[in-house]
């Protein structure tokens, strides 16, 4: 029982250290935002995607959502 509660500790710590990435979501919130930045921001992002893991590899970042 000292074991669990010790790993459960120690994953809570893990994750409340980890930092965590911007949030694509949050742009939306933005009341400056409109179409043409956030699809320049998006257009960033999936592009810097692309170069790190090829064009082969976007399974699951939400790429092909996006080109829809």
């Amino acid at each position: 029982m000292k074991t669990n509660n010790f790993f459960v500790l120690m994953a809570l710590i893990c994750l409340m250290l980890l930092k965590p990435e911007k949030n694509l979501a949050q742009d939306f919130n933005d009341s400056t935002a409109n179409y043409f930045t956030l699809t320049d921001f998006y257009d960033q992002f999936y592009d810097s995607l692309i170069q790190l893991r090829g064009t082969e590899n976007m399974q699951g970042t939400g790429y092909k959502d996006y080109l829809r």
